[in-house]
């Protein structure tokens, strides 16, 4: 599926995980992550994924934190999905610096950062609308209604499902893969 990028106003996401008390599969996630100053937008996804790679090999999920100050989302999207194989990715814009447990990252263009999440058990779904034209809060309502929606079944669940948890990210327009 070719990557295609779309300004949005809001990303929700969709994670059902199993509660670490109920059941024992949660003991097999396993987190990485990885970060770069690199002015490339290609090569920082692809040191940030080195980088992850001595933790996990396949994640489920990526979390990526990317600076505002990087000019191709295009790129970064498209290496990223192609160097995780289809990882579902999460993206948040930010702006000045990327923080990780090793410091705080400010590169000459743009930082980055990475978070990948290794849990087979888990079923992830992705949902994302345009809200940049919702003007009355029954237009925000609905939408957002829908894009948990679109996550549930891109999760291969049913409304009937219910989720562990749901993150809801505003962006200021950020791009996303869809």
């Amino acid at each position: 599926m070719p990557l295609k990028l779309k300004t949005i106003t809001i990303l929700v996401v969709f994670t059902l995980i199993p509660s670490p008390f109920l059941k024992c599969e949660a003991v097999g996630v396993k987190i990485g992550y990885g970060w770069s100053i690199n002015p490339d937008e290609a090569k920082a996804v692809q040191e940030a994924i080195v980088m992850m790679r001595k933790t996990i090999t396949k994640p489920d999920l990526v979390i990526l934190f990317a600076e505002a100050s990087y000019e191709n989302d295009e790129v970064i999207a498209r290496h990223l999905s192609k160097l995780t194989n289809g990882a579902k990715i999460y993206g948040i814009e930010g702006t000045y610096a990327i923080f990780t447990g090793d410091g705080i990252h400010v590169g000459e263009k743009g930082s980055l950062a990475i978070l990948g999440i290794e849990a087979p058990s888990w079923n992830v779904g992705i949902g994302v609308k345009d809200m940049s034209d919702a003007k009355t809060p029954m237009q925000i309502k609905e939408r957002s209604i829908s894009a948990i929606e679109d996550a549930i079944r891109d999760a291969g669940k049913t409304k009937e499902d219910e989720p562990s948890l749901v993150l809801v990210a505003p962006t200021s327009p950020f791009k996303v893969v869809l």
